[in-house]
């Protein structure tokens, strides 16, 4: 919202000069306000859970509506409408509920640009060290703490930043100019930002813009939970970034880090006949068990760590003890990771009984759960949150190590050594409070805390004093990897695979194919970039520890023959498409509706979208015998959703292009509708125009 009716009635240059600290010596009266010492006048809650009242008279200051809501009650009882929070500078009508954007931010500009009442020295934090990246604090754009935690802890999994700093050409992604892509070239210049510039502090607006676009879930001011914010970006970045490197098969650089699999078994109490069922994740949610599940499993519990574990367990209890009492809210005891794991993984008896085909019936059964697959990057949620009765944060102390061998877990048993990598905290209630996270640098392997704008370094010590929410898990490499040099005698890898290689413990088959036309050459639409040039003696030696779905590759470049056939199937989709939108537009409307399967439509315009991939087909036939089922039309068929109509111009064009049917004929379009008669049409479905402009089309490219 531009402005409105009671912004008008307030002097907001008058105003904000009020709320500087002219105590404290800043650059300007913007950092003032942001760095003032601002505490919600009623409760505890303070920066930046502030707003601050902006009516011509008034400065109070109270906690948002995510916290104790004072200031929502301040403009109750006094219809003061405008407040600006100090962290992000936002100005909000709480009477039209809307943020003032235009007008907000001329008004502040001419007050922060026209102080110069201030000393110029510089703040509190020092410049950047340049040779410590990553190290850089993200604005909190109001209740953003989830995001900002959550994005320093992905930015410090060296595979997940390599992959955006070293494989994303974000050139390349300007210049498409797609909005799908705006939230990958958005996260690029962000982890650019963070790790390549000289500011120890970077805004994560553009991203935060464009994601929002994307997820509307996330607009407005309403704080989110990490653990949301992870899964749907996660999934977003997923769904943008993947390829298909087999028929059917995909992948991206999310899946590669993250993606895991467990094994569900359900076994028979009765003949202990079993039944499986796997499933991906990226990211594991265990329980906080209570007293009585640790007693039960207390014996097993030893077998999980080795004598070297148990021995580290025991001084970091020793050395914490004074502190985790005093964190203590349940148990007087301290619980490990590795018995919410055990919680996890244990066979568990279930309440409901389940078919077994041995026994014939539905028999008592228990349910064991393992890993199948373990992950390059174990994230480990700990389920501090229930909903039910009005919710609760439970805050028991979860110990955890420095490291873990996951060995005890997986479905078949073997060492399985993991590094802890970075930890989000969450402070506060079920209803709201604020998220840091720790990480562990990979340039200089100190850890950081990452609260908002504010970083500093600390040691293991404090950090596994912490009350975790999520942990992240480095699988280890077992054996050093150096960099592959060029050679005299060249071969080529995949770019995308070197960095999975350079990073994760498990990279994986080294997938080529989908890079290569039926020539061994590059497929159009890829570049050189695509491979990393070394020399054959490292190629051999890397293709006998790793699988390859081809030769190694000792010669590449761009391929004359599929470059010519793809520019004459980009100019038959140009053509195609521009008949189509003619003949869609032809007025008036004359004949029959003709419908057809969604399902065919579907490819037909993934077809014509030719700019996202360099292997498109032509269409099949028509097929409209999807919508049919013993040559009856099936029940609970949806317009818009299994079937469209199209005039009969559109259809008679693509009958010609493609042939098939069956033709379905309504007067409107439903499918349950009466067939439509024979209708006499004063124009032609197609004119002689329209006939050579097919057999133009047809005639560029045909791939029968």
């Amino acid at each position: 919202m531009e402005s409105c009716k009671h912004f008008d009635l307030v002097n907001v240059q008058q105003q904000v000069r009020k709320l500087s600290s002219p105590q404290i010596k800043v650059i300007s009266i913007k950092d003032s306000i942001r760095i003032g010492d601002f505490y919600c006048e009623k409760c505890s809650v303070s920066f930046p859970n502030i707003w601050i009242c902006l009516h011509n008279t008034c400065t109070f200051r109270g906690c948002g509506r995510y916290q104790n809501k004072h200031a929502q009650q301040h403009y109750s009882s006094f219809k003061h409408f405008v407040f600006i929070n100090p962290e992000t500078l936002l100005i909000w009508c709480l009477e039209c509920d809307q943020e003032i954007i235009e007008v907000s931010s001329i008004a502040l500009k001419s007050v922060f640009e026209s102080n110069n009442t201030f000393k110029k020295i510089e703040m509190d934090q020092k410049p950047k060290d340049k040779d410590i990246r990553g190290v850089v604090g993200l604005r909190n754009l109001g209740n953003t703490c989830f995001m900002n935690s959550s994005l320093q802890c992905l930015f410090n999994i060296r595979a997940f930043q390599r992959y955006f700093l070293k494989t994303i050409n974000i050139e390349e992604l300007k210049a498409q100019e797609l909005p799908e892509f705006e939230v990958i070239q958005t996260l690029t210049e962000l982890i650019n930002n963070v790790w390549n510039e000289d500011s120890p502090q970077a805004s994560p607006m553009d991203f935060w813009d464009a994601f929002r676009k994307s997820c509307p879930f996330f607009k407005g001011m309403a704080q989110h939970d990490s653990q949301e914010f992870l899964r749907i970006l996660l999934d977003k970045l997923h769904e943008e970034l993947k390829f298909e490197y087999q028929i059917g098969k995909h992948r991206s650089i999310v899946s590669d880090i993250f993606c895991s699999e467990l094994q569900n078994k359900i076994i028979c109490k009765i003949c202990g006949n079993y039944t499986v069922k796997d499933e991906e994740f990226y990211d594991l949610s265990v329980s906080i068990p209570t007293a009585d599940d640790i007693e039960s499993y207390k014996e097993v519990s030893k077998g999980v760590r080795s004598p070297q574990e148990r021995f580290t367990l025991y001084s970091e209890k020793s050395a914490l003890w004074s502190n985790i009492q005093q964190i203590f809210t349940e148990n007087k005891e301290v619980m490990s990771i590795y018995d919410c794991l055990l919680n996890f993984c244990l066979p568990e008896e279930l309440r409901q009984k389940f078919e077994c085909l041995n026994c014939g019936g539905k028999m008592p059964s228990r349910r064991e759960v393992k890993i199948l697959k373990p992950p390059n990057t174990l994230m480990l949620v700990i389920k501090r949150f229930k909903y039910n009765k009005g919710g609760m944060k439970i805050s028991t102390y979860v110990q955890f190590p420095m490291s873990i061998d996951l060995r005890f877990f997986l479905s078949r048993n073997s060492s399985c050594q993991y590094q802890l990598n970075g930890m989000i905290q969450h402070m506060g209630g079920v209803n709201g409070g604020h998220y840091v996270s720790y990480c562990k640098n990979f340039k200089n392997n100190n850890w950081y805390e990452y609260d908002d704008l504010l970083t500093r370094q600390i040691t293991e010590q404090e950090l596994l004093e912490k009350e975790a929410y999520i942990l992240f898990y480095q699988r280890q490499i077992s054996e050093p990897r150096e960099k592959l040099r060029k050679g005299q005698k060249k071969a080529f890898l995949p770019s995308y695979w070197y960095n999975l290689y350079r990073t994760l413990s498990d990279p994986g088959t080294i997938y080529t194919k989908y890079l290569l036309c039926s020539h061994r050459m590059l497929k159009p639409l890829f570049s050189l970039s695509q491979f990393k040039e070394i020399n054959v003696a490292q190629a051999e030696e890397i293709k006998k520890k790793f699988t390859q779905d081809s030769s190694i590759i000792e010669k590449i470049g761009d391929c004359e023959s599929c470059l010519s056939s793809f520019a004459k199937l980009n100019t038959r989709i140009e053509l195609e498409l521009e008949l189509i939108k003619e003949l869609n537009e032809i007025t008036p409307f004359e004949g029959p509706w003709y419908l057809i399967s969604t399902t065919w439509l579907n490819h037909w315009k993934s077809f014509c979208c030719h700019g996202s991939s360099s292997e498109k087909c032509i269409p099949i036939p028509i097929d409209n015998s999807t919508l049919f089922l013993n040559n009856k039309i099936k029940k609970s068929l949806e317009k818009g959703k299994d079937y469209r109509g199209v005039n009969r111009h559109v259809w008679e064009a693509l009958l010609k292009l493609y042939k098939g049917g069956p033709e379905i004929k309504r007067l409107e379009v439903d499918i349950y509708a009466e067939p439509a008669p024979e209708i006499i049409c004063t124009t032609p479905s197609l004119t002689a125009d329209h006939m050579n402009k097919l057999r133009i089309i047809k005639s560029t490219y045909n791939n029968d």
